[in-house]
């Protein structure tokens, strides 16, 4: 398995879908050489972005800053940096966490001794977890933290391979 530090990038070949205001709006390039591989479902460059990118993308596209005034078709390379890769999955995956254990503990502690076993504990757990997940929606949704998360346009994709990879970056 791949670990990142902080001055690492994970960067991914796409395809510009259309362009307008200074943003392109971005799809994933065919993956067919990450559907060939035998370990795709451990691989940990694949398992990294491609959620994010994959749940995106069924709307408009990935929206990318146009900085090399890339035009509709051309292929580009987008890179998203390991802090920015470290708050996404924090979020998206400690908030809810941490609503249902926090939310389950409170209602086994305020009813659990009223006769109904466990089952406050489950049900304010579960609100707990959906209390998480909309709180997730809301701050990522917030257009200061998505400037915060925004992947950026480093280059065109000529001859780069469609597969995720990880850049290692030396501290300076």
């Amino acid at each position: 398995m791949t670990s990142l530090n902080t001055n690492d990038a994970v960067q991914q070949v796409v395809s510009i879908r259309k362009v307008e205001n200074g943003y392109a709006w971005v799809s994933s390039v065919d993956d067919s050489v990450c559907s060939s591989c035998s370990s795709k479902s451990s691989c940990s460059s694949t398992n990294l972005l491609k959620p994010l990118l994959e749940a995106t993308l069924k709307n408009e596209g990935l929206r990318v800053a146009n900085t090399l005034e890339a035009a509709v078709g051309d292929q580009v390379v987008i890179e998203l940096g390991a802090k920015s890769l470290l708050k996404i999955t924090m979020l998206t995956y400690l908030l809810p966490l941490l609503g249902l254990i926090v939310f389950a503990w409170i209602g086994q502690t305020l009813f659990g001794q009223s006769g109904f076993g466990e089952t406050p504990g489950i049900i304010s757990g579960l609100s707990g977890l959906f209390v998480g997940l909309y709180l997730v929606k809301r701050r990522l949704s917030a257009s200061r933290f998505q400037r915060d998360i925004e992947p950026v346009m480093v280059e065109t994709a000529s001859s780069q391979s469609n597969d995720w990879r990880v850049i290692r970056h030396k501290p300076s």
